[in-house]
């Protein structure tokens, strides 16, 4: 399958197209700049293209002509976004609006476009609802959050005979290669240049998240392109929502050294009373998939990375 696939040399991009590739499918890699990627130990050029662009999508559709697209393109993290809610608008919502756009218009054959939303749809709000699945109301409570049902909306507006919109939902992924400004990461970047008995300055470590290994995320994107199951929307997570401190302390053990933690209220976050988990019954009976890679392994291998 001929797969394009934007934001490809972003965090989860990289790990999508070691994925697609290992599946023998066609990538195309796709970037706001030119840029090499070095993937599996060869050179793959990217193919650059400013998704807020109309003319430039529409010239990669009718160029490519992909029987897929993964569209991944956008601001990832959520106080960045908050910050600059122009570039939010452009990148989250009216990209998704080009491509579908550019797909209507410029495609011969009926192509999947493959959204990469997140659970931040949901908000935190749920009345002491806990778990979330594809039937829970979203109810977003950030610029983020709304910027992306915004553009999952507008997809669906595209729905037709040569368009096929799916929606992935993830929780919170982790993995070797993701930037510092998320938390796994960064305490592990921050743990590797402390001093042995280093003191690190956190946020709210009785906060909880859902996490999943990013690369089980990806082989659930690729599933949903290879299965096209009638379903259009899957919420993907573990399933188990760990404290915060957990993993700082897990990080710790793993480095060896003795780090101490001290609470700074500057870096807590707006949305820390994000305790959801993910409800992943639909994607376990339709596709097959479940987190697989414990979170032992993603922190070890997030650290591990960093003496590389």
């Amino acid at each position: 399958m001929r797969i394009l696939v934007t934001g490809a040399c972003g965090f989860v991009g990289h790990y999508l197209a070691l994925e697609l590739l290992a599946g023998d499918h066609d990538v195309v890699l796709v970037t706001r700049d030119k840029h090499e990627l070095t993937l599996s130990g060869r050179t793959h050029k990217s193919y650059p293209c400013d998704i807020a662009d109309s003319g430039q999508v529409e010239a990669l559709i009718a160029k490519f002509q992909p029987e897929a697209v993964v569209h991944l393109a956008g601001l990832a993290h959520v106080v960045d976004a908050a910050k600059n809610r122009q570039r939010l608008s452009l990148t989250n919502t009216v990209g998704v609006y080009n491509l579908c756009a550019a797909i209507e218009s410029a495609a011969k054959e009926k192509v999947q476009l493959l959204f990469a939303s997140t659970a931040l749809v949901y908000g935190s709000d749920h009345k002491g609802q806990v778990i979330v699945d594809e039937s829970t109301p979203p109810q977003p409570n950030s610029p983020y959050g709304s910027s992306k049902l915004a553009a999952e909306y507008i997809g669906r507006t595209f729905e037709s005979d040569r368009l096929s919109f799916y929606v992935a939902r993830p929780f919170n992924h982790i993995g070797p290669g993701q930037a510092p400004n998320f938390v796994c990461s960064g305490f592990a970047k921050r743990i590797f240049d402390a001093s042995t008995d280093g003191v690190i300055e956190v946020g709210n470590l009785s906060a909880r998240r859902d996490f999943c290994d990013v690369r089980d995320v990806v082989r659930a994107y690729r599933l949903i392109l290879e299965h096209r199951p009638e379903q259009k929307l899957f919420v993907l997570g573990s399933g188990r929502s760990v404290p915060i401190a957990e993993m700082f302390q897990a990080l710790v053990q793993i480095s060896g050294k003795r780090v101490v933690s001290r609470i700074n209220p500057e870096y807590y976050r707006p949305d820390e009373s994000f305790y959801l988990e993910a409800g992943t019954q639909l994607a376990k009976s339709v596709l097959g998939w479940q987190c697989e890679i414990p979170l032992s392994k993603s922190l070890t291998d997030i650290y591990q990375a960093l003496q590389q």
